[in-house]
């Protein structure tokens, strides 16, 4: 006698259902997952979108102000009248970066060849140097040039230029001449240098050490008895990158030296992003032709 199971329509009902939960749930897992996907990658296209538009708003704001800097803001511009999401603010402050009336630090590291530029009597906004009153300049006997980063290889070296006008009266450059010099701590390696010496041991201020310094008296270039003689101060590295450079000055009180520059903060938006934008814009400088000198045979004629 046989005897013949049967299977309980129940249970394989259970198990069908069961299976068509799972595939339900990878279904769902997999448009879900998608679904995930495609929103991170449009919020993170948006996000870009954005980021790139309120970059580029910051940057018009810089321009602007660079083409017209006037000392003031902070002033809000939407550049698209028909899309008010978009818009940048500006605003422009002199800037001198000085920790003390008499010490005054460049606002970036220097690499070899480059050059800092340093003023010592005010400018006009027509370009003008002015040395008095409301405007600041420095009239002490010496200066010392605080350069150098601690570890530095090769040794940097720097090569000084002032430029200087001994008679006045100022802005009238009859007599503006360039006083140079060379300072370089390793010997024989520079041509004309300065020995720095054993004694001469950096600077610190304003939150930076300086690895060495170099000492120039005014004395040297008949600058002590006429107001306003040092205009520029120039001090360019030599053999070695990302140095900071810095000026002190000695020996009058009450003087200081003057505003370096502009800084142009502009901050820029496009729906909830912003972007933030700080240029430095030094005032304009002699050009480097100047610190040369033209030797004839005879006389130059025009």
């Amino acid at each position: 006698m046989s005897v013949i199971k049967k299977r309980n329509k129940y249970s394989q009902n259970g198990q069908a259902l069961l299976i068509v939960l799972l595939a339900i749930s990878v279904v769902l897992t997999v448009v879900l997952s998608s679904a995930s996907r495609s929103v991170t990658e449009i919020k993170t296209t948006t996000y870009e979108e954005e980021s790139l538009r309120a970059f580029s708003a910051a940057e018009a704001g810089v321009e602007e102000k660079l083409l017209n800097p006037v000392i003031g803001g902070p002033t809000e511009v939407k550049p698209d009248p028909s899309d008010e999401s978009v818009s940048y603010t500006t605003s422009v402050t002199q800037y001198s970066k000085l920790s003390g009336n008499n010490q005054l630090s460049y606002p970036k590291r220097l690499s070899s060849g480059e050059t800092a530029t340093f003023l010592v009597s005010s400018r006009k906004e027509n370009g003008e140097f002015v040395c008095g009153g409301s405007s600041p300049c420095w009239r002490g006997n010496k200066i010392r040039i605080c350069y150098g980063a601690e570890g530095s290889n090769p040794r940097p070296a720097i090569e000084v230029l002032i430029y200087y006008d001994e008679t006045g009266p100022m802005n009238s450059f009859n007599d503006l001449k360039v006083y140079r010099r060379l300072f370089d701590e390793v010997s024989n390696r520079t041509s004309g240098a300065e020995g720095l010496g054993p004694g001469m041991a950096g600077c610190e201020f304003g939150g930076i050490r300086y690895l060495r310094r170099a000492e120039i008296d005014e004395s040297e270039f008949n600058c002590m008895s006429v107001l306003g003689c040092i205009l520029v101060i120039k001090v360019r590295i030599l053999y070695a990158l990302d140095q900071p450079v810095g000026i002190f000055g000695t020996g009058s009180a009450g003087s200081s030296f003057p505003y370096q520059g502009i800084l142009i903060s502009s901050k820029g938006k496009a729906g909830e992003t912003i972007r933030n934008l700080e240029v430095y814009s030094g005032y304009p400088e002699p050009f480097d032709v100047f610190e040369n000198a033209v030797f004839s045979q005879n006389g130059l004629s025009k």
